[in-house]
């Protein structure tokens, strides 16, 4: 049978002959994430970022600046707001805005966030828009330099904690490769590669 057609008729039986082999697809391992492209402009106020498919465009703009529910005012400078544009949503787009928003602003102590969602008995990383639709849960962990965890579950069943901590187990490595990705981007104000691999 065609592939395209059986990806229509039985989505189900169409994912999981590609996840036992463990791949998708797009011909990405489970635990791959697509190409990333940062790119700050506009000294520093335009921050362009394209994961896979995905494209948000996050711009400074002037006025009283809030982080969480804390009025920020208070600290003698201009914090103003950052207005966030979805260009392009093919999944994962919490990962594109949350990484984008933390590198205008200059966050010190950047969390990195690793987006999985559960797939047929599977944890596949940096879903596309398809894979979300078709998933049982999804959550992203947010891994700081200085080792704060944070986790959202956005949608979806239980997950058991040994999967979670298989999970985070895997991010702690990426989180340190990215980390040491990040002199790179604010040096040269672009970043286009694999930020979680050993590789560019």
């Amino acid at each position: 049978m065609d592939p395209e057609l059986l990806r229509q008729i039985d989505p189900k039986d169409f994912y999981e002959a590609h996840l036992k082999e463990n791949l998708r697809p797009d011909y990405r391992k489970v635990l791959t994430c697509r190409k990333l492209a940062i790119s700050l402009k506009d000294n520093d106020t335009i921050c362009m970022v394209r994961l896979g498919s995905t494209s948000v465009l996050l711009s400074l703009t002037e006025g009283s600046g809030f982080e969480g529910w804390s009025d920020l005012s208070h600290l003698g400078k201009a914090t103003g707001k950052v207005r966030i544009s979805i260009l392009a949503d093919d999944g994962n787009l919490l990962e594109a805005v949350s990484l984008g928003y933390q590198i205008l602003i200059k966050k010190s102590d950047i969390l990195f966030p690793f987006t999985f969602c559960e797939l047929f008995g599977y944890y596949i990383r940096d879903p596309t828009k398809e894979e979300e639709k078709m998933s049982q849960c999804t959550l992203t962990i947010f891994l700081s330099e200085s080792g704060k965890i944070n986790i959202v579950k956005t949608q979806g069943s239980p997950i058991a904690l040994a999967d979670v901590q298989k999970l985070v187990s895997n991010c702690q490595l990426w989180a340190a490769r990215a980390s040491q990705k990040m002199p790179m981007l604010q040096a040269n104000k672009t970043f286009i590669g694999k930020l979680y691999s050993s590789k560019s």
